[in-house]
């Protein structure tokens, strides 16, 4: 991962908290966090996904004992992992549930989501959603915009409205009808 991106963590954990969202911070050299993680896991099925070389398959091992997903060091130039994960695996846990360790990610994407739907996924533009002016915004800094004017007023984080807008950016122009009608055939 970004080494610069810790020092954002606080805020945005706290972000993610006041939405509802659970956190639990973890870190596999300090033993931080692991006995929590182990617990949230139990009983259910978890998918762990990230960068390369963040840790996924070092948290595992030490939730899991015994386990011995291989591991690799992160490049001291580069502070990028290599790719030791090499396809998704299914971790049973001895207490209950099981969790999917899967290879490092270079970029999250979604597949056949309309661009009207991605909103939807986040908490707090649903809720400022209705205050649009526009009952189609897209929040791209459209006259009377809702969320705009919540991110100027601190009820919505700027770098969520940014996140969104990164994924909005990467998705092609499929229309809901498009979608429900290929999946038909």
């Amino acid at each position: 991962g970004d080494h610069r991106d810790l020092h954002s963590f606080p805020t945005r954990r706290s972000s993610d908290r006041a939405l509802g969202y659970r956190v639990v911070v973890t870190s596999a050299a300090r033993g931080e966090g692991i006995e929590e993680l182990r617990a949230t896991l139990l009983g259910r099925v978890s998918v762990i996904t990230g960068h390369s070389g963040v840790g996924k398959s070092s948290l595992l091992n030490l939730i899991e004992p015994g386990l011995a997903l291989k591991v690799g060091l992160v490049n001291a130039v580069s502070h990028r992992g290599r790719h030791t994960t090499t396809a998704a695996v299914l971790v049973p846990l001895v207490g209950g549930g099981a969790v999917v360790d899967t290879p490092g990610i270079r970029e999250f994407g979604l597949f056949n989501v309309p661009r009207t739907e991605v909103g939807r996924l986040f908490r707090e533009l649903v809720a400022v959603a209705d205050g649009c002016k526009f009952g189609n915004c897209l929040h791209r800094g459209e006259p009377g915009c809702a969320a705009a004017a919540a991110v100027e007023v601190g009820t919505v984080a700027p770098w969520r409205l940014e996140s969104y807008l990164r994924m909005l950016e990467t998705l092609p122009d499929v229309k809901a009808w498009e979608i429900r009608k290929a999946s038909e055939s």
